[in-house]
């Protein structure tokens, strides 16, 4: 799971963007996953270590508006 923005330039331009900050509905992504998937895997993507706990705030914030728990929950240390 990632997000992204689109910058204004003379073409139009995508950058990945912290999680909740972007454009991506994580809630509706993660209620869909646990309809089409519910044993499925989430795995946070293309950050720097020192962004991983804010990105996990963000999807955990989309997880409680998607009504979505985990169940096996591993954060790397």
């Amino acid at each position: 799971v990632s997000d992204f923005r689109i910058v204004d330039q003379r073409l139009p331009h995508i950058e990945e963007e912290a999680i909740g900050r972007g454009l991506m509905d994580h809630a509706g992504f993660l209620r869909r996953m646990q309809e089409a998937c519910p044993s499925g895997h989430v795995l946070i993507e293309h950050l720097p270590d020192g962004q991983a706990a804010a990105a996990r705030a963000g999807l955990d914030a989309a997880a409680e508006r998607a009504g979505v728990t985990w169940q096996h929950a591993k954060v790397r240390a």
